[in-house]
């Protein structure tokens, strides 16, 4: 017992050297913000695996992911993400916005992480922790966020009564001077100063860790 013990523990620090040697080669500029800005991750809601989820998606399939190792996702965004819960719209109004203003349409290429372990959790079905993972996005990453939206759902729902109307949402003068409002509030950069608001990402692909992983991550990072 003692020798398989010895070889498990072998196992877990090889693999663990592995999931590292990964990150410093293809995440290196993550890792040295998180670093800078003593950071110990950020996390994501994600199913890995169901054809009904990757189908309401958009996905175009199960080759945009690929389980490299164990508890280790490497993940392509969707070229074109459709919203899962915001009127769609209201969706594309904003996403055309922040298209005008960064050149990119955030709401649809983008990649969604959180400082919040408990909100990414919302976002990942039933087994909330277990379908929760670190991101890490790999180099050449861009990111954006808006100091006033914590998630851009609630922020419609709770805060703007056209929004009620879900299904029949005229767009008069008053939808589209809020839109532009949330729009211009929109940022590039400063990941110290987020909080619990989303951020969005934009990159070519991204890992996910299982967050078996965070104790040992957390004490690289944060060394």
């Amino acid at each position: 017992m003692k020798y398989i013990k010895l070889i498990k523990e072998f196992s877990s620090e090889n693999k663990f050297d592995k999931i590292v040697d990964i990150l410093e080669s293809e995440c290196s500029e993550f890792l040295s913000l998180l670093k800078t800005n003593r950071i110990s991750s950020l996390y994501r809601g994600f199913l890995t695996s169901g054809e009904t989820f990757r189908n309401k998606m958009g996905y175009k399939g199960p080759g945009n992911q690929s389980n490299i190792l164990d508890g280790v996702w490497k993940i392509e965004p969707i070229e074109k993400r459709k919203a899962k819960d915001t009127n769609w719209e209201i969706s594309e109004l904003i996403d055309s916005g922040l298209e005008r203003k960064f050149g990119i349409p955030l709401r649809s290429r983008g990649v969604f992480a959180t400082k919040n372990l408990s909100i990414a959790s919302d976002y990942a079905g039933p087994d909330r922790l277990k379908n929760t993972y670190m991101f890490f996005p790999k180099n050449g990453f861009r990111y954006f966020w808006n100091p006033n939206i914590d998630d851009l759902f609630t922020e419609l729902r709770d805060n703007f009564d056209w929004y009620e109307e879900y299904n029949n949402i005229e767009i008069t003068d008053e939808v589209l001077s809020d839109v532009n409002c949330i729009v211009n509030g929109y940022q590039e950069g400063n990941i110290n100063n987020v909080n619990l608001q989303e951020i969005t990402f934009i990159c070519d692909e991204y890992y996910l860790v299982d967050l078996e992983y965070f104790d040992k991550l957390e004490s690289y990072i944060l060394s």
